[in-house]
């Protein structure tokens, strides 16, 4: 019989964000370094994605948009979730 898995419950933020195809690999890398994660996109002549990041992580996160992409892009929270983690 395999044993099921433990996670914790961790509060996060859901964002929108707009993006450039260049500015991808560089989102994808800061989004990373957040614990954060995409879960959808729509690929057009840009990208409008949402994320998932902790909200422990949030206010690192949209700072760090930011700075990265000089103001240019700026994820706009819409709203709350939870997700489970693994422990």
């Amino acid at each position: 019989m395999k044993a099921a898995s433990k996670a914790r419950i961790v509060p996060c933020g859901e964002y929108r964000i707009v993006l450039d195809y260049p500015q991808l690999g560089s989102f994808q890398n800061l989004l990373a370094s957040v614990q954060g994660e995409q879960v959808d996109a729509q690929y057009t002549d840009r990208i409008a994605m949402r994320a998932i990041v902790p909200q422990e992580h949030a206010a690192t996160f949209e700072s760090r948009m930011i700075e990265a992409f000089n103001a240019a892009v700026t994820p706009e929270l819409v709203g709350t979730t939870n997700r489970p983690v693994k422990l």
